[in-house]
C-alpha cells in the first residue's frame, strides 16, 4: 500500500496497544491487530499477543477470554467477516457497489474459559466456546465447542481423565 499507510497503521495500532495496557493490567496480553477493544475482555493473567478479526462495532459479537489462559503465537480469533455463501454469490457486492457498510456475518461470541492453553497457530471461529482447562493443539482450527478439560487434536477431541 505505501510508507505513509504501514506508518499510518502502527501508530493506530500503538495507541491502541497502550489503551489496551492501561485497561488490562491485570494480565499480561498485548495487540497484533486493530479491533474495537470495548468487544473483547480478557481475564487475569493471561498472555499471548491477541490477532483478533472483529470488524463490526454494531454488532453483537464479542471476544470473550478467561483467566490464566496460554496464547501461543499467531493465534487468530475470527469473531465477525464472514461471507455469506446463501447468497447467489458470497463477493460482497453491496459493500463494494452500493455502498452498504457491511455483509459481513458472524455465527455469534467466542468464549474461552479458564486455564485454556491455545496452540500456536490456531484459529478460533465466531460462535465457538473453549471449556475450562481445555487444550488446543498447535495449528488446530475450532469450528464447534469444545468441552472443558478436553484436548483438540486438529479434528478430533479426546477427554483428559484426571
Amino acid at each position: 500500500m505505501g510508507l505513509r499507510y504501514d506508518i499510518t497503521i502502527r501508530i493506530k495500532q500503538e495507541i491502541l496497544n497502550n489503551k489496551w495496557r492501561k485497561r488490562n493490567q491485570h494480565n499480561f496480553t498485548t495487540i497484533k491487530t486493530i479491533f474495537p477493544i470495548d468487544k473483547v475482555t480478557v481475564g487475569k493473567g493471561t498472555y499471548g499477543s491477541l490477532d483478533i478479526e472483529l470488524y463490526e462495532e454494531k454488532s453483537n459479537t464479542y471476544v470473550e477470554i478467561g483467566n490464566f489462559c496460554s496464547i501461543a503465537r499467531n493465534v487468530r480469533f475470527i469473531a465477525d467477516g464472514g461471507h455469506n455463501i446463501s447468497n447467489a454469490s458470497s463477493y460482497p457486492f453491496k459493500v463494494r457497489y452500493l455502498s452498504e457498510k457491511s455483509e459481513a456475518i458472524a455465527k455469534g461470541p467466542i468464549i474461552v474459559g479458564d486455564d485454556v492453553w491455545i496452540g500456536e497457530s490456531s484459529i478460533i471461529l465466531s460462535g465457538v466456546t473453549i471449556g475450562q482447562g481445555a487444550v488446543i493443539a498447535a495449528g488446530s482450527v475450532v469450528t464447534k465447542d469444545v468441552p472443558p478439560i478436553c484436548c483438540l487434536w486438529r479434528w478430533s477431541y479426546s477427554k483428559i481423565s484426571v
